[in-house]
């Protein structure tokens, strides 16, 4: 949930929707026969780095203990509070100005909402949009591109029961951890470390690089693996108080 997200999406000019998405009714309208190919490519542009983003009236998003969408179907106006988020890089794979439709690829900060891209896209362009399609393609280390249909999952199934060896798309558990920093702990403290207790700073080997994404109000989520890359437990760290709160504890 805390990692980086890409996406392939289409919008749709002229349109828009309450929902900001197809599953809406359609609120507005809008002529996008001025808008050029080049046009496009620069208004993408200028979406990329960090900015504050106005979420959907209709999204999980929690006002009062309330999500906006319940509030929003039972006739309450929801004023969205707009949210830091930051956009690594967008750019169009299609661009067919007659049908009105845009495809692009974003790679993003958690907690960027496609939908209000879509909205935002279509403003900036002089004209409404909203969004049709969308498909998520990579969170984190997870990529689509190793994922697999269950014609596949069955052949891996009968390969692993004939012993023919380790599949590709079977991932350790600290390799689907490696957007979190590591501390590296001696032989004698992975017991004490299996069983919940604490270590000392005399017991860590080494602190590998720690992404400042991944770390909130002081503290930072590390895994901790022994010296034999076998992972521990995953952790919030404040090195220089070192307190240690675990999330998980890996003792089987």
């Amino acid at each position: 949930m805390e990692s980086d997200k890409e996406y392939e999406a289409v919008i749709v000019l002229g349109k828009t929707t309450d929902t900001l998405d197809s599953q809406g009714e359609i609120v507005e309208t809008a002529q996008f026969e001025h808008i050029t190919e080049n046009d496009v490519v620069e208004c993408l542009k200028s979406f990329i780095g960090k900015q504050l983003q106005e979420p959907p009236i209709y999204s999980a998003l929690k006002l009062n203990g309330k999500r906006y969408s319940d509030l929003t179907r039972s006739g309450v106006e929801v004023l969205p509070q707009k949210r830091s988020i930051e956009i690594y890089d967008i750019a169009a794979s299609k661009i067919d100005l007659k049908q009105g439709l845009i495809k692009i690829k974003v790679s993003c900060s958690k907690g960027t909402y496609i939908r209000s891209l879509a909205r935002d896209i279509g403003i900036k362009l002089g004209t409404v949009a909203f969004l049709i399609e969308l498909r998520r393609t990579k969170s984190g280390s997870f990529s689509i591109d190793d994922s697999v249909n269950a014609d596949n999952l069955q052949t891996a199934k009968d390969k692993l029961d004939d012993k023919l060896g380790k599949v590709n798309f079977l991932i350790e558990p600290i390799d689907s951890l490696d957007s979190l920093g590591s501390i590296i702990v001696k032989d004698e403290a992975v017991k004490g470390i299996l069983n919940g207790m604490y270590f000392n700073r005399e017991d860590v080997v080494n602190i590998e690089e720690i992404d400042p994404k991944n770390q909130k109000k002081g503290q930072k989520t590390v895994k901790i693996i022994s010296k034999g890359k076998k992972l521990l437990a995953i952790a919030d760290i404040e090195i220089e108080k070192w307190y240690i709160n675990y999330y998980n504890v890996f003792n089987s």
